[in-house]
């Protein structure tokens, strides 16, 4: 049974001058036929069909210093046996070792200490170093590979990715322009509905029965929930899709604050809620849109009144400070918890643990606008509320014109 080529011992070593000449046969136990001989060429020993190989081997570890598995076919008395030669060049000449595989000849100089050849160690060394650096080589391949590969699938993600986004800003921006259309064909009949509503309700409360006026107040409430859903969706609409302006004039913002609240006070007596307001002296013209800030206004009123119980106090206050004009709304309710104070202002969102506090509707989407048109005017909102102990909200609005006359486009993630 022929032994693994690992395990062979069998080797050939040899001492050549600088041309690859035989100086000196130091092993030979593979059966080498010829047997060499001094002054035999190295080329001489190996299969015909290795000669030119052999020579540029022996040229390698003339101009290189040394050459590290060559694979050669030499002649034995058995046949032509495949060996891995190395050789080593120093001031005599050549040291040229060969063995069966690369694991054999490491094995096959651990046998030769003896021989305390300076040259044989160095081959040693050599060839242990060179196996070492193919096993690094391996595993650098192997984890570039590794790596070119999560690079390729990672660009197909991001490529993947940069194709759902722009299918969903094409769906989103779809959806805007359907809410757009939607919501200003509602808007009118739903108008003409809450009027007629309101005709009805003041000049036939005498004339009809209380079980009547009760169906008129229930038209009157619906219709306006309805007429105030299609606007803050006609806003959401615009806002997303970047197309609602600011029509930026110099605006007595103390007097609309007062005007604004004074067209609340029939919503905060029907509740049983003070409503008051509190202007500092040196507010001043501001450079705004009255339409949106009254807009603001309006909805931090209505939602304080809205989830106040009746008894209670809500108030407005508008002052100048150092980073700007500060308008806050307080209240007496029930407080919002402090893991809900971000999410108020996203649309359609609502704080989970507060309740209106007489079945008023709530489309979800007002703070939501609100935080929007504040920002739109370079200004920020923000709330200060804990449970049971009623909430602030805040508006800070710059005293400088906005960088730009748009408010909206949609937030990024």
């Amino acid at each position: 049974m022929s032994r693994s080529p690992d395990l062979d011992p069998r080797g050939l070593i040899l001492r050549c001058d600088a041309g690859g000449g035989v100086l000196e046969v130091l092993r030979n136990d593979v059966g080498l036929t010829p047997t060499p001989a001094p002054g035999q060429p190295f080329e001489a020993l190996v299969d015909a069909m290795s000669a030119e190989k052999a020579r540029r081997f022996l040229a390698t570890a003339d101009a290189d210093g040394s050459a590290l598995d060559w694979e050669l076919n030499v002649a034995t008395s058995t046949g032509l046996l495949l060996l891995h030669f190395v050789a080593v060049r120093d001031a005599a000449g050549l040291l040229i070792a060969g063995a069966r595989s690369r694991v054999a000849l490491q094995g096959f100089y651990e046998g030769l200490v003896e021989i305390g050849n300076e040259q044989v160690n160095q081959v040693r060394a050599m060839v242990q170093e060179r196996a070492a650096s193919e096993r690094a080589r391996e595993m650098k391949e192997a984890q570039y590979d590794n790596l070119t590969r999560l690079n390729n699938e990672l660009m197909a993600a991001q490529r993947e990715l940069a194709k759902r986004n722009a299918e969903l800003d094409a769906l989103n921006a779809q959806k805007n322009q359907f809410l757009g259309m939607a919501a200003h064909d509602l808007r009118n009949p739903l108008g003409v509905i809450l009027a007629y509503s309101e005709i009805l309700i003041d000049e036939g409360r005498e004339r009809f029965r209380p079980d009547e006026n009760e169906l008129l107040e229930a038209i009157h409430d619906s219709s306006q929930f309805m007429l105030r859903l299609v606007e803050e969706l006609l806003d959401i609409a615009k806002i997303e899709s970047g197309t609602l302006h600011l029509d930026l004039k110099e605006v007595d913002l103390a007097a609309l604050v007062r005007q604004t609240v004074s067209r609340n006070q029939r919503l905060a007596v029907r509740k049983g809620i003070s409503l008051s307001v509190e202007c500092g002296p040196d507010i001043g013209m501001v450079l705004l849109d009255a339409g949106k800030i009254e807009q603001v206004v309006n909805n931090l009123l209505t939602n304080a009144i809205k989830f106040s119980p009746g008894g209670t106090a809500v108030s407005l206050t508008l002052a100048r400070g150092d980073g700007g004009i500060l308008l806050s709304v307080s209240d007496q309710g029930p407080g919002i918890p402090a893991s809900e104070h971000q999410k108020i202002f996203q649309p359609f969102a609502r704080a989970k643990s507060v309740q209106t506090t007489a079945g008023e509707s709530s489309t979800g989407l007002g703070l939501a606008i609100v935080r929007k048109l504040v920002e739109g005017h370079g200004g920020r909102i923000w709330v200060e509320s804990e449970v049971g102990h009623g909430s602030t909200f805040h508006v800070l609005l710059p005293e400088k014109e906005p960088a730009n006359g748009r408010i909206g486009g949609r937030d990024p993630g």
